[in-house]
């Protein structure tokens, strides 16, 4: 009877159960390692800073960022105005916090495009190999072979300038990095033994890839896509500076360089604050990134 017990196969209650738990512990211990990384949390306080300028912008800010005052234009930095004022007498840290929503939007979402088309060009390519494998791999190449800028400027200008296809135009055409990544994650989780148990029940593609494979293999992903939102931002306020990103009035932060660019020697605050925001937001990225890298890692565990 005691030999029944211990061989016996658990409910599949009792699986999920075990499962769920493994997962909670893998979570907290992952928790655990990311929280003793202190350029990992001076990423993630500042981007949940980011994130509250994003939600409470209209609140935080001192003044309407469209506001005008002829009698203040070119005021330098002061009490009143403590990133000081443009050509049009708008206050510069009221346009900052107000263009964090517009910046954190469009690198939030490009990723979020680039990131589902690599899942699925990556998940068929991975788990049916061969010829579809064959085929969409040589399809990236031709796609990266086209340089990455001169396209993204590219396709932006086919679309037209404006803030929603600068998104579209970002990731579009960064996601064959992803789509590398999963596919690589998935070709080394598809022969394990779960996936065969799973094939064996006559389980369907669509629900091995998304209940067994993608979970299993999106933690590289993970790390990659919070590196590459700074990134994307980067980009896209690229876009901006150069006319093909948001329009004016709108105070995106590069666009608001662009603007600020002609009086960068008289008035050099008009291109320091917003280069600023946009270098410390990109670097809290990749410092939050790196510090997942590490927790996720089983490698680099000590």
């Amino acid at each position: 009877m005691n030999e029944v017990s211990k061989n016996a196969v658990p409910f599949p209650a009792e699986a999920d159960s075990d499962q769920e738990l493994k997962k909670t512990n893998q979570f907290k211990e992952t928790m655990k390692r990311l929280l003793k990384n202190k350029g990992a949390i001076v990423g993630l306080i500042f981007i949940i800073l980011l994130i509250i300028l994003m939600i409470f912008a209209e609140q935080i800010a001192p003044y309407n960022y469209a506001q005008q005052d002829y009698t203040a234009i070119f005021q330098k930095p002061s009490l009143k105005h403590p990133f000081g004022t443009d050509e049009l007498g708008r206050d510069v840290l009221s346009r900052i916090i107000v263009g964090s929503r517009l910046s954190l939007r469009m690198g939030l979402l490009s990723v979020a495009i680039a990131a589902t088309l690599g899942i699925i060009f990556g998940s068929i390519a991975g788990y049916y190999g061969g010829a579809v494998d064959n085929a969409l791999m040589r399809f990236l190449d031709i796609y990266q072979s086209i340089p990455g800028t001169i396209f993204c400027v590219a396709l932006a200008a086919v679309l037209g300038p404006g803030m929603n296809n600068t998104i579209i135009a970002v990731g579009v055409t960064s996601m064959a990095g992803y789509a590398r990544l999963i596919r690589a994650s998935i070709m080394q989780v598809r022969e394990m033994e779960y996936i065969e148990a799973a094939r064996s029940i006559n389980a369907k593609d669509s629900r091995i890839l998304l209940k067994h494979i993608i979970p299993n293999a999106i933690s590289p992903l993970i790390v990659s896509i919070t590196m590459s939102i700074g990134a994307c931002m980067l980009i896209a306020a690229s876009l901006s500076f150069i006319g093909l990103g948001a329009q004016p009035p709108l105070p995106e932060w590069g666009a608001m360089l662009s603007a600020g660019r002609s009086q960068m020697r008289e008035r050099g605050y008009l291109v320091i604050f917003p280069g600023l925001a946009i270098m410390m937001s990109v670097l809290a990225f990749n410092l939050l990134g790196d510090g997942l890298r590490d927790a996720l890692d089983p490698r680099l565990r000590n």
